[in-house]
């Protein structure tokens, strides 16, 4: 999962779009200095929960993960993930996660 997406987009509460959702999980204790502790529960959920829902597009698939974070304040928070596997690549690449 590339830093700048958690860094300068999830975890950036001037970003235009995500905001809203930075404040969310900073005050459950995420900090884009520790950008690797939300990368890896996301990492987790896409292993270990099933997927909920699937798009296909004209550059690939998107895949849709409902799963629960255990945050560094020591409370869950339900989160959907998406990711996508475009055409040109047969790896799954992280999209968004928004709170549930």
């Amino acid at each position: 999962m590339p830093p700048a997406k958690l860094q300068s987009y999830l975890l950036n509460e001037a970003h235009s779009a995500g905001g809203s959702k930075a404040s969310l999980f900073r005050a459950f204790g995420y900090e884009a200095a520790r950008w690797e502790v939300l990368a890896a529960q996301l990492l987790s959920i896409a292993a270990t929960y099933d997927v909920v829902a699937y798009d296909s597009h004209e550059h690939g698939v998107n895949y849709v993960v409902d799963g629960v974070l255990q945050t560094p304040v020591g409370r869950e928070l339900p989160v959907r993930t998406v990711w996508v596997v475009r055409r040109s690549d047969e790896t799954a690449n992280f999209v968004t996660a928004y709170p549930l």
